[in-house]
């Protein structure tokens, strides 16, 4: 029923997929939601298999450290669970161990702050990523994931997928705007049993 549905959604855009480039690690988003979580354990399968990964939190600004309160003095040495920067660790401590379980090999696991966009496109450059791979937790990409699309250069696919059904965003041209724009495509896998 959601591939008739996303066949009706995206007017029959679907291709065959190819597997991903691996001359350079796939980059993945990760933020700790139920989404991220799936694109990471679908990552091993959009691969073909073991790959590379560069697990990527980002944080849009850093906040002041919270003041003392009694729930800190009643922690005392592990008050520092409250903290911002707590929560970042566990959010990359849970994505890496669910890649090692997936069968991926995280090269890194990174918390950059800074706009996810601009996150998520430097460190595809910085470590010459082919792929990157963030969640969607609907029927189609996030906002975020489409202004992604929009800034990704043309040797980097953009893959979002909510665990099954996967789209890989690319360049069509449109008679009316006569320039390039972003459709999305489904990426058919076989299920791994």
């Amino acid at each position: 029923m959601a591939d008739k549905m996303l066949s009706h959604f995206y007017r029959g855009q679907f291709v065959a997929h190819t597997t991903t480039r691996q001359d350079g690690p796939i980059v993945l988003g990760c933020n700790g939601s139920e989404a991220s979580i799936r694109a990471i354990t679908a990552a091993s399968r959009l691969a073909g298999g073991p790959a590379d990964v560069i697990l990527v939190c980002a944080i849009r600004a850093p906040s002041p450290p919270p003041r003392p309160t009694r729930l800190h003095d009643a922690l005392k040495a592990e008050a520092y669970l409250l903290t911002d920067r707590a929560t970042v660790d566990e959010v990359l401590r849970r994505s890496t161990e669910v890649a090692l379980v997936a069968g991926l090999r995280p090269l890194a696991a990174l918390y950059l702050h800074g706009d996810p966009v601009r996150v998520l496109l430097s460190t595809a450059e910085r470590y010459q990523s082919p792929t990157i791979i963030a969640g969607m937790s609907g029927q189609s990409p996030s906002r975020l994931v489409r202004r992604l699309a929009r800034r990704l250069p043309s040797d980097v696919a953009l893959i979002a997928t909510d665990g099954t059904t996967h789209l890989r965003s690319r360049r069509v041209s449109t008679t009316r705007m006569r320039n390039q724009a972003k459709a999305w495509r489904a990426v058919h896998r076989p299920a791994s049993a």
